[in-house]
């Protein structure tokens, strides 16, 4: 049975949501919600009914629902524009944040026959293989796992990529330019180290991008898969009507 509030024909679900909107803009970013029981007794209807609530504004990336510990208020999610290739330094300084890096593994390996026809590579050459944690805030935001080729880019200083820009270091040491990209976003699960690099409960959602990026002769230079916690980023599309086809 729907619940209503006072007879005016608002469902209760989204009353719940609306006060917890107002509280939400006076809190920070971690602080404590009631819990699902609380807010039943709090505004006189079922539990399911406040699940609803807290659902909803879980789904637009307002709290954070952690089984078995309670909810909060979330971190404000980075919008990020598909079709523009951008770092993640440069984009987080265009939001007014600190971006951050802090990396997980690194090593040179033979490169597999997927990954190679990316980078234009013969199969089994070596590659750098790095993973990183991208921060924003020291938020953790993504896990980003690269591959570029040892021969064209063997002394690339990688310890320096806690503290600096990958692109920015191509284009300094070795005159690359990384000027566009070619791939893909698909969803994904969180698995349990994936989970724990970016503080997520296990199984939570990710937004997984794979591209080849190429420099300004349309070499390949690297091919990245980046792992986005899906309650803190937002992609934005702008889409064109392509011409119709003359019949």
């Amino acid at each position: 049975m729907t619940e209503y509030n006072d007879g005016v024909g608002v469902p209760a679900h989204q009353r719940i949501r609306e006060a917890l909107r107002q509280r939400i803009s006076s809190l920070q970013p971690g602080d404590p919600l009631p819990s699902e029981a609380a807010l039943a007794g709090e505004f006189g209807v079922s539990r399911m009914t406040a699940r609803q609530a807290l659902v909803k504004l879980a789904q637009e990336g307002l709290i954070v629902r952690r089984a078995g510990v309670g909810n909060f208020v979330a971190e404000p999610q980075v919008h990020r524009r598909m079709g523009g290739l951008l770092s993640f330094t440069s984009e987080m300084l265009r939001k007014g944040r600190i971006p951050g890096s802090r990396l997980l593994q690194h090593q040179v390996v033979e490169v597999s026959s997927e990954i190679a026809k990316h980078l234009g590579i013969p199969a089994k050459a070596p590659v750098l293989w790095i993973r990183r944690l991208r921060l924003a805030d020291g938020v953790p935001m993504a896990v980003e796992t690269t591959q570029l080729s040892a021969d064209r880019f063997g002394d690339l200083p990688v310890p320096e990529l806690e503290y600096r820009s990958l692109h920015e270091t191509l284009r300094e040491r070795y005159g690359v330019d990384p000027t566009f990209a070619q791939g893909h976003l698909v969803a994904a699960i969180a698995n349990p180290p994936m989970a724990r690099w970016l503080e997520l409960a296990p199984g939570a959602a990710l937004l997984v991008e794979r591209r080849t990026v190429f420099d300004q002769r349309s070499a390949p230079v690297e091919w990245t898969e980046t792992c986005y916690a899906g309650e803190r980023y937002v992609f934005d599309v702008e889409l064109h009507k392509e011409p119709e086809e003359a019949e």
